[in-house]
C-alpha cells in the first residue's frame, strides 16, 4: 500500500506535503492533502493504482507513514 501511494505521489508531482487522506471507495478514487502552507489540494487517480479503502497517511523527512 505504501509503495502504491508513493508511486501516485511521484506519478502526479505531489510534494511539499505533510500530510493526507487517499479514498479509493466505490466512485470515488481520489488523494485529498494539505500542503506546508496548509492549503487542500484534491487530486483524482485511477482506480487501480490503489488498494481499496480509506488511508491517512504523513510524511516527515520524506518518508510516508501509513496512519
Amino acid at each position: 500500500m505504501q509503495y502504491k501511494l508513493e508511486t501516485i505521489l511521484k506519478k502526479y508531482n505531489i510534494d511539499d506535503i505533510t500530510h493526507g487522506i487517499a479514498y479509493n471507495i466505490s466512485d470515488l478514487s481520489q488523494i485529498k492533502y494539505w500542503d506546508k502552507s496548509g492549503k487542500e489540494i484534491v487530486v483524482s487517480f485511477n482506480t487501480s493504482e490503489l488498494s481499496p479503502g480509506i488511508f491517512c497517511f504523513r510524511i516527515a523527512e520524506g518518508s510516508i507513514t501509513i496512519l
